[in-house]
């Protein structure tokens, strides 16, 4: 089990200065306001995780057929890892997308993404330019679907010359550089 302090960012006016607490367990997110459960989220239901590239502590996890968690808090990299081991022992098909985005183009994700617009089957991401596939655990069908990517480029040039960043002179296929004798 992971608990954390945080403090919850809201889509319109000011953040929530009420400090709540993120527990995450095995299958769930839990958010408490003052003793009280204010949310309960699934852990297999993360579509995407939204952090921001301007601070450490801002993140948001995106959920498509419901509201999204968007919250501030000090151990967000260690948070957002244990919740990525998580979600890819439950869902082992899928990769959980990984984003960095400004503060600015967070807050305006926060907005766009409301229960209304889900409920439409209208949300938006972020560009996969803002991915950050370094840090994604790839699910076992995107995984097979890049080995079978890189065992097609073997197959149809096993052995680029340029892949070595060889210029093409006599001397690099064994030649004569010249009248040495």
């Amino acid at each position: 089990m992971v608990c954390e302090r945080m403090t919850k960012k809201k889509a319109y006016g000011p953040d929530d200065i009420t400090e709540r607490l993120y527990i995450m367990t095995f299958h769930r997110v839990y958010t408490f306001k003052k003793a009280l459960r204010t949310r309960s989220y699934e852990i297999k239901d993360v579509g995407a995780i939204i952090e921001s590239s301007d601070n450490d502590r801002d993140f948001m996890l995106f959920f498509e057929k419901s509201d999204d968690l968007h919250c501030n808090v000090k151990g967000r990299s260690d948070l957002l890892n244990m919740l990525k081991l998580r979600f890819n022992n439950i869902n082992r098909d899928l990769t959980l997308r990984h984003f960095s985005v400004s503060d600015k183009e967070l807050t305006a994700l926060h907005v766009n993404n409301n229960a209304k617009n889900k409920m439409a089957g209208i949300f938006d991401l972020p560009e996969d330019s803002h991915r950050l596939f370094d840090l994604e655990i790839k699910g076992e069908e995107e995984y097979n679907e890049d080995l079978k990517r890189r065992k097609r480029q073997v197959e149809d040039a096993p052995f680029e010359y340029n892949d070595f960043g060889f210029e093409n002179s006599a001397a690099d296929f064994g030649g004569n550089l010249g009248n040495s004798q």
